[in-house]
């Protein structure tokens, strides 16, 4: 339901599709797969509500006491996949919470992850950009639900297709947060203060860890740190 693939200092992508929790069919849905913040580009996997408040949370649109509460609501069924890379250089950041796996060099997360990256490691493009999009391609064709636009940073070739988030969607995320805050507030008038399961997903892995607070809790805090995983 989603292929995102990666490989250090070299280049990052994932693929666009959303699809919906009960239908499995492809939506249209506004969130982003990926954010560029504070000199990182994340790539996210997994429900649609724990890759929004992830996201609020790094952007900060969020207090950390607000994530807090919101984490602990979460779906128990919510899943969630993370790689990242600095914008700058192209290198790991420390988020070994984020459940990518890796293929030799390359690091994956999503349905198609793995085939992804089978796939690029048999092709013989020597253009790292086409050996990407061609991998991805053959990669929808066994994954229908992985698709859409390919969003990528290719280092060495200079190739960006990444966006960062520009005021028309940190609108849009201040927007659901709110609507959750106001979920909560008339669940927990009817004694039930679980947010709802998310109704999209761009699902990391079979069998993928849970988007649990702990988790939530540390991949943010992995992803807000300074430092790379070196």
């Amino acid at each position: 339901m989603t292929t995102i693939l990666a490989l250090e200092g070299a280049f990052i992508a994932g693929d666009a599709a959303w699809v919906s929790q009960l239908t499995l069919e492809h939506v249209h849905c506004l969130t982003r797969k990926h954010v560029i913040w504070d000199g990182k580009i994340v790539f996210f996997s997994g429900d649609e509500i724990p890759i929004l408040l992830a996201q609020a949370g790094l952007i900060r649109l969020l207090s950390d006491e607000q994530y807090d509460t919101l984490v602990a609501e979460l779906d128990e069924r919510d899943e969630i996949g993370v790689i990242a890379l600095t914008e700058e250089e192209g290198l790991l950041i420390d988020t070994s919470v984020g459940d990518s796996a890796v293929s030799g060099a390359l690091l994956f997360t999503g349905s198609g992850g793995y085939n992804a990256a089978t796939y690029y490691q048999n092709l013989e493009h020597d253009v790292i950009s086409e050996r990407i999009s061609a991998a991805m391609q053959l990669t929808f064709q066994v994954d229908p639900q992985s698709g859409g636009m390919i969003h990528k940073k290719v280092w060495p070739e200079e190739v960006d297709t990444l966006s960062s988030p520009n005021v028309g969607y940190l609108d849009y995320l201040q927007g659901r947060m709110d609507e959750f805050h106001r979920t909560l507030k008339q669940f927990k008038a009817r004694e039930d203060s679980k947010l709802p399961r998310s109704e999209n997903r761009t699902a990391p892995a079979p069998n993928a860890p849970k988007a649990t607070p702990e988790r939530m809790k540390a991949i943010l805090t992995a992803l807000r740190k300074k430092s790379i995983n070196k």
